[in-house]
C-alpha cells in the first residue's frame, strides 16, 4: 500500500481516520516518461522500439500501442493515473482541469523532484519536524550517461502527448513556486544551508571519517553502522523492517479477534 497504491482520496482518508496530512510529489512529465521507459524496459513492451523510435511514431494514427499500459499501470500521463484520474478522460480538458483543482485542494503539499531541497524545507515546516528527521540520500538514480537526452522538438512532442500530465505539473508547479515565494527566498536559502549542514554532520558521523564515498560503496559502509544502516536500505527492505516492528508492538489480543496472528 505504501509503494504501489493508486490514489483514491475518500477511501484512503477513511482508512487513515482522524485529520491526516496529505503530501505528494510531481516531476516534469517528459523527464518522468524518459525515466519510466528506461526503468521498466518499455522498449520490450512497445515492440523493441527505442525511446527515440517510439517518439517518432507518436503522431502516427496507426500506432495503436502508444496508449497501452505496461502491467496495466505504467504509461501515458503517469502522474494523473497514479492520482486516480480515469484513463478514458485523459483528453477531456475540462475534467482534467477540475481534477487538478481537486488535487490542489486535497493535498497539503505537492513536492517537486527537481526542487527537492526546497520541498524538504517546506515539508519540515509543514510537519513541524526537525531536520534530523528529514535527512535523505539519493537511491536508484541512474548515471548521467544512462539518461537518454531529448532534443527540444522531442521534448515538446512528448509534452503534447502528455498534455494532461503537463497541465497538472504546470499548475501545481505554480502553486509550489508561490509557496516558496511566500516562505521567503532569503529564508529558504538559509534553511537549505541548515539542511545541508545537518546532512553533512550525520554522514560524517556515520562514515567514521571516510569521505568521498559513492554508490554501492557508500551504502555498504552505512550498513556497518547500527545508527545509520536505515539510510542504506531500499524501500522494500525498509518497509519490511517497519512491518516487523509494528507486529512486535501490536495488540495481540485485538489482532487475534480479527483473525490475524
Amino acid at each position: 500500500m505504501a509503494l504501489h497504491t493508486r490514489w483514491h482520496q475518500s477511501t484512503i482518508k477513511q482508512a487513515l481516520g482522524g485529520d491526516p496530512t496529505f503530501i505528494t510529489t510531481i516531476r516534469e512529465p517528459a523527464q518522468l516518461f524518459e525515466s519510466l521507459y528506461s526503468y521498466y524496459n518499455l522498449y520490450k513492451f512497445h515492440g523493441e522500439l527505442t525511446l527515440y523510435e517510439f517518439l517518432d511514431k507518436l503522431e502516427d494514427e496507426d500506432f495503436k500501442r502508444k496508449d497501452d499500459r505496461f502491467l496495466q499501470k505504467i504509461g501515458r500521463n503517469q502522474m494523473l493515473f497514479d492520482l486516480g484520474f480515469p484513463i478514458e478522460d485523459f483528453d477531456n480538458e475540462e475534467k482534467v482541469k477540475k481534477f487538478v483543482e481537486e488535487v490542489e485542494q486535497n493535498f497539503d503539499l505537492v513536492m517537486v523532484t527537481d526542487k527537492m531541497e526546497e520541498s524538504i524545507v517546506l515539508l519540515k515546516h509543514l510537519l513541524c519536524w526537525d531536520y534530523r528527521d528529514l535527512v535523505f540520500l539519493k537511491r536508484n538514480s541512474r548515471a548521467k550517461n544512462k539518461i537518454q537526452k531529448l532534443s527540444v522538438d522531442q521534448t515538446n512532442k512528448l509534452r503534447r502527448w502528455l498534455k494532461a500530465d503537463n497541465y497538472l505539473y504546470t499548475k501545481l508547479r505554480e502553486v509550489f513556486d508561490k509557496k516558496v515565494e511566500k516562505f521567503g527566498y532569503k529564508k529558504m536559502e538559509e534553511e537549505k544551508q541548515k539542511l545541508s549542514s545537518v546532512m553533512n554532520q550525520i554522514m560524517e558521523g556515520c562514515l567514521s571519517g571516510e569521505k568521498n564515498l559513492h554508490g554501492k560503496i557508500l551504502f555498504e559502509e552505512l550498513k556497518k553502522s547500527a545508527g545509520c544502516r536505515l539510510y542504506a536500505l531500499g524501500e522494500h527492505i525498509f518497509l519490511d523492517e517497519i512491518t516487523k516492528a509494528q507486529w512486535k508492538r501490536a495488540d495481540k489480543v485485538a489482532l487475534q479477534s480479527l483473525g490475524l496472528r
